[in-house]
């Protein structure tokens, strides 16, 4: 159940970092928060991939072709989510005084 409890605040986190970027009022010097969520939405896949994993491999209660068909939701290539990963990373530093 902690796998669960820490996806869904993740999803929550990132979800509303999104909403706060799609505020027109958003007082955002230098567009942090764009690079912020990110990194965070990169994170935050990894994440729920893994605990995904765990909680289908780990628990005997899926036939093998329902966990596939199930991870298969987070597509084959497990570095899309840390594309520019590092740039933004370099990008970020930018904004620590």
């Amino acid at each position: 159940m902690f796998l669960l409890a820490d996806m869904m605040t993740y999803c929550e986190v990132a979800a509303a970092l999104i909403r706060k970027i799609s505020r027109a009022d958003s007082n955002d010097p230098g567009d942090r928060l764009p690079v912020i969520s990110r990194l965070f939405a990169a994170e935050t896949t990894q994440l729920c991939r893994d605990s995904a994993a765990r909680i289908l491999y780990g628990s005997d209660g899926f036939a093998d072709d329902e966990t596939s068909e199930i991870m298969a939701l987070f597509g084959t290539d497990p570095s899309t989510p840390y594309k520019n990963y590092l740039t933004d990373m370099d990008r970020l530093l930018h904004f620590i005084p």
